[in-house]
Order: C-alpha cells, then sequence, then structure tokens
C-alpha cells in the first residue's frame, strides 16, 4: 500500500513487520538462530567492538538495570510482608527493613550466603517465592531501636506482639 507521507508508511511497514513477525514467531526464531550459527564469530567481534567504544555508556546501562531490578524485587518482597511495620505501621517502601526476628542476621550471615541464601537480591527472591523464615517487616527506626536497645518504643518492655530473643553470645568467642 503506497503512502506519499513517509511518517505514514514508515508507521505501517513497522506495524506490518511486528504483526509479521508475531503471527510468524518459530519460523522468525529458527531463521534467527540459524543466521546466528552461521555470523557467531563476526557477531561477537561486532559485539565485543561496541562494548569497548562504548564502555563507559554501557557500564551505566547495566547498573541501572541492575538498580531497577534491585528495587521492584524488593517492592514485591515488602508487598509480601503487608507493606508497613509490624510495630509503627510505617508504610513508606524507602523506610522500611527487613529484621531477622530472632536476632540470627549477623552470625549467620556467612552461612547463608555459602548456601546461597544471602541477603538482597537472593533473599527477596526467596521471599517472593513463598518463603517467610522468621522475617519480620520493620521501619528504620523500629528496627534500630530493637537492634541497639532490645525493645522499640512503640511497644515498651513486655507490650511488643512479636518480642525478639536474642541469642547471649556464646563463652568461647573472643569479643575483644
Amino acid at each position: 500500500m503506497p503512502f506519499k507521507d513517509k511518517e505514514k508508511a514508515r508507521k505501517y511497514n513497522t506495524q506490518y513487520k511486528k504483526g509479521w513477525v508475531e503471527r510468524n514467531r518459530k519460523r522468525w526464531n529458527k531463521y534467527i538462530r540459524d543466521w546466528y550459527e552461521k555470523n557467531r564469530d563476526s557477531e561477537i567481534d561486532r559485539k565485543k567492538k561496541y562494548y569497548w567504544s562504548n564502555r563507559e555508556k554501557e557500564i551505566v546501562r547495566v547498573m541501572e538495570g541492575n538498580k531497577r531490578r534491585y528495587r521492584r524485587l524488593r517492592l514485591q518482597a515488602i508487598e509480601h510482608y503487608g507493606n508497613k511495620c509490624e510495630c509503627c505501621n510505617e508504610n513508606q517502601p524507602e523506610f522500611l527493613q527487613f529484621d531477622h526476628r530472632h536476632g540470627h542476621g549477623t552470625g549467620a550471615l556467612d552461612r547463608r550466603i555459602q548456601k546461597g541464601k544471602g541477603s538482597g537480591i537472593r533473599l527477596y527472591r526467596r521471599i517472593i517465592g513463598g518463603e517467610r523464615g522468621t522475617l519480620r517487616l520493620l521501619c528504620a527506626n523500629c528496627h534500630f531501636a530493637i537492634t541497639q536497645y532490645g525493645e522499640c518504643p512503640h511497644h515498651p518492655r513486655g507490650d511488643d506482639p512479636r518480642p525478639v530473643h536474642r541469642e547471649e553470645p556464646s563463652p568461647n568467642r573472643d569479643h575483644s
């Protein structure tokens, strides 16, 4: 269908190509795989050349993608825990943190990382997958108060609906 307006022609061709690819997905994928197999070495060289000529831009692009992925996973994990602090009902996601309910955060960190269950993205993926464990969602103020003082000002001694059970340090550890 000839168009006199170049912009309309470009728009029509773009839509037509998208539609064709969607209607012929298997055929298109086979074509791309075959083409890549034939041109693999030159394609790898082309990609390396592009990367090294645009290295700074590529590093920024990858880091931005990682930040977006991290934020998205963190928000999904927070959503699994009800989107609010268990102590004071703060609901700003920027202020919310995950707390190890029984104080197992620091001592077991190395073991969790070795088992592939560390913090950050790995932790968020486990939460999204349905694993709740001994974590709870607290705002930064409540988390700090419980970590430093053993109680939160919102729930003085014995009033905390979900108290923290601190483990005493073992006598054989050197705490100097």
